[in-house]
């Protein structure tokens, strides 16, 4: 391949990149999403690893127990319904930047979510091991594309 060549694939290239970068970002962040969601409803665990606080005995008892559900940690599910309203939303787009926020679709579970911050904190960021991974994953989208074109 000359110079010249791989110049223009590199550019072919960089222009494919810019065109997905939206989806691709909407991609990584639905990665994070389902890592950060396993890690709480799994283990109970912030994004730091320390285990949430407890429910309140009040709540385990008559809001968890009686119903069948766990109480050996917080996971954030009795119904489901506040997970399956966490979505990302494009909040942000520059030529240089695509920026999603992640949070609930609805006013309700918007305020579900708000009443866990003030008890609990941020319960939706992800762990430095979640975003490593889904890093290595885009960095693996990227490099499989490059090869595709012969770079």
């Amino acid at each position: 391949m000359t110079p010249d060549e791989y110049k223009a694939k590199l550019r072919h290239a960089i222009r494919e990149l810019d065109a997905n970068r939206e989806a691709e970002t909407l991609r990584i962040t639905f990665d994070l999403m389902a890592q950060v969601k396993n890690r709480i409803q799994t283990s109970g665990t912030d994004y730091t690893g320390a285990m949430f606080p407890p429910y309140t005995p009040s709540y385990a008892k008559s809001g968890r127990v009686k119903m069948g559900y766990q109480i050996r940690y917080v996971d954030f599910t009795r119904q489901g319904r506040l997970w399956a309203s966490i979505f990302p939303i494009a909040d942000k787009k520059t030529e240089a930047v695509v920026g999603f926020s992640v949070r609930p679709r609805d006013s309700e579970n918007q305020d579900k979510l708000n009443g866990q911050f003030a008890k609990r904190g941020n319960i939706l960021l992800p762990s430095k091991d979640e975003i490593g991974v889904a890093q290595e994953a885009n960095n693996r989208r990227v490099q499989k594309h490059l090869r595709q074109i012969g770079l």
